[in-house]
C-alpha cells in the first residue's frame, strides 16, 4: 500500500511517499525493494523528516535500476 502524504497545512514543495517496509529475508533486517520490472536502491545519506519539533520519518533517495 503506498500512501501520499502532506505535512502541515502551509503549501509544501515537497511530498514524501510512505510505504510498509517489506523484509527482503524473514529473519534479516535488509529490505526487500525489488518489483516485476526491476529494483530500487538507495543512494546518499537519509534525512531527518520533522513535523514542528517531532521526528516523524527519514527520507532516503532511491534510484531505479
Amino acid at each position: 500500500m503506498l500512501e501520499l502524504c502532506r505535512i502541515g497545512t502551509e503549501e509544501q514543495s515537497e511530498w514524501y511517499f510512505f510505504s510498509h517496509k517489506d523484509k527482503k529475508y524473514p529473519t534479516g533486517t535488509r529490505t526487500n525493494r525489488a518489483t516485476a520490472a526491476g529494483f530500487w536502491k538507495a543512494t546518499g545519506r537519509d534525512k531527518a523528516i520533522y513535523s514542528k519539533h517531532d521526528l516523524i520519518g527519514m527520507r532516503k533517495t532511491l534510484v531505479f535500476y
